[in-house]
């Protein structure tokens, strides 16, 4: 407080009196009555304004005890004062400009960036886990691959979820079997992020591989790999057995060096069983076009979920083609007794003069020009036919070995009567009359009387005849007039 001058304040406290004057005047009545002393008089303060009293005046200058302690008593109220100031302005800037940089961001609901307790928190846990297909509601649960050991982690709304390469994703991205890197806030128990791992090589949606459970093996391409107690084989949210796994699975597998740490199976298997297998000699199956393992003593051949198509042969049996559709570890069966048996097949080879004569076996044309036939084995009737030429035919018996036919067409001779020299000229009174048939091989009636199978040649008198053909049911009538050397009809059997 600084030294008041109550003069210069007359207007507001009247008349005053110097403390000095006061003293001095006291000291005069003491004087008189005798050395008594009186104590210091002490200003008046709080007591004087609450009767609204004028305050008691302050000396401009003290230079006994009380002097010094009200100046060094100010000077200390007033540093006080200072701090507490500065103190103030301070915190005030510091308020303002953190104000300023608040305004300046956006909100936490659409960046995420909004400084908040838990993003403050030191992220010091991390780890490398496998994604177990276990989960509560926000929570997830791992297996800690260096604790060895499975744990539950709390998911709140600012957990990240990362690919390989720090990329957002979204949960469901994840599935059961990923091998994950995790951290934790703080030394809580509650997810910061959780990134698929870029520290362990992936093979994914392979197939073909073998799993040997004895030697905790899985062979793939030629390499093997390690497998221990603690790798996971997932399928379909569950855990499965490693002798489970067959070539024909569709596999993800995750590991690190040559050991394996866990296996996804993405597409299981079936199986398809062949009964009655032994009544097939030499049975063989292609699926998809492509050989397949068939277990012969159990009937068993396992093949990956889906459509497939099945060849099926043996020996003895004709070989076919059937489609199955194979589920998750149900079973289709085929039985092979209902396979049509082979029949035993030979080989007719012929080499005709002249070329282009027809050829039939049993009564059926065959391809024109054919010269290799096949049949079935037994016995067979061969017949060849040329216009001009006298038909040629030779029954045979087929087996395992080739027929061999050479066949010389022979000239039908023309009957030419004997006429002495001298003798009366005669007109003919005969002719021969061919007959022909489409298809061949029909029945022929002259007048009703059956002459032979077409194409048949026979000598009649000049006149008119009724000639028929008949095969298969089907019969066709026409009328001949032969009345030359050699007549030739074509009767039709067909529409």
């Amino acid at each position: 407080m600084s030294n008041y001058h109550f003069e210069d304040n007359s207007k507001d406290f009247g008349a005053t009196v110097r403390l000095d004057s006061l003293k001095e005047k006291v000291r005069e009545q003491a004087g008189e009555e005798g050395t008594r002393e009186f104590p210091p008089v002490k200003p008046m303060r709080k007591q004087s304004q609450a009767k609204n009293l004028p305050k008691e005046p302050e000396p401009m200058e003290e230079t006994g005890e009380d002097g010094v302690l009200n100046r060094n008593f100010f000077k200390a109220v007033l540093f006080a004062g200072l701090i507490v100031f500065v103190c103030i302005f301070v915190a005030a800037m510091v308020y303002m400009n953190r104000s300023i940089d608040s305004s300046a961001q956006p909100s936490s609901s659409s960046s995420g960036n909004t400084p908040t307790l838990s993003e403050a928190l030191e992220e010091t846990t991390e780890g490398l886990a496998i994604l177990l297909p276990v989960q509560a509601d926000k929570s997830l649960s791992l297996y800690d691959i260096a604790k060895g050991e499975p744990i539950q982690l709390d998911v709140d709304l600012e957990t990240k979820f990362l690919d390989e390469t720090g990329h957002a994703l979204s949960f469901s991205d994840f599935q059961a079997g990923d091998v994950v890197v995790y951290t934790l806030k703080g030394e809580s128990q509650v997810l910061s992020s959780l990134a698929l791992s870029a520290q362990v090589w992936k093979k994914e949606n392979v197939v073909g591989a073998t799993v040997d459970f004895n030697n905790k093996t899985l062979t793939l391409d030629g390499t093997t790999y390690q497998y221990e107690e603690d790798t996971y084989f997932l399928y379909q949210g569950k855990t499965v057995s490693p002798g489970d796994i067959s070539a024909t699975d569709t596999l993800t597998i995750f590991g690190q060096n040559n050991s394996i740490l866990s296996l996804r199976v993405e597409q299981s298997h079936g199986y398809v069983y062949f009964k009655n297998r032994k009544m097939v000699e030499n049975l063989q199956v292609l699926v998809d076009e492509e050989e397949a393992q068939l277990d012969l003593e159990t009937g068993l051949m396992e093949l990956g979920c889906g459509r497939h198509l099945l060849n099926i042969s043996g020996d003895n049996i004709e070989e076919y083609m059937v489609y199955v559709n194979v589920d998750d570890k149900d079973r289709t069966t085929i039985d092979l007794a209902e396979a049509t048996s082979k029949v035993e097949k030979g080989i007719v080879r012929l080499t005709i003069e002249p070329a282009g004569a027809l050829v039939y076996v049993d009564g059926v044309e065959q391809p024109a020009g054919e010269t290799e036939l096949e049949v079935a084995a037994g016995s067979h009737k061969v017949e060849v036919f040329m216009e001009g030429y006298e038909r040629w035919s030779k029954t045979v018996t087929v087996g395992k070995d080739p027929v061999e036919l050479q066949v010389t067409m022979k000239k039908i001779a023309q009957e030419v009567p004997y006429v002495p020299k001298n003798a009366p000229k005669q007109e003919p009174t005969t002719g021969n009359c061919t007959v022909y048939t489409d298809p061949g091989w029909a029945k022929v009636y002259i007048n009703g009387e059956y002459v032979g199978v077409s194409p048949v040649m026979t000598r009649l008198p000049y006149g008119s005849y009724e000639i028929t053909a008949e095969m298969d049911g089907e019969s066709n009538t026409e009328t001949v007039e032969v009345k030359g050397p050699d007549t030739r009809v074509t009767i039709n059997l067909e529409e």
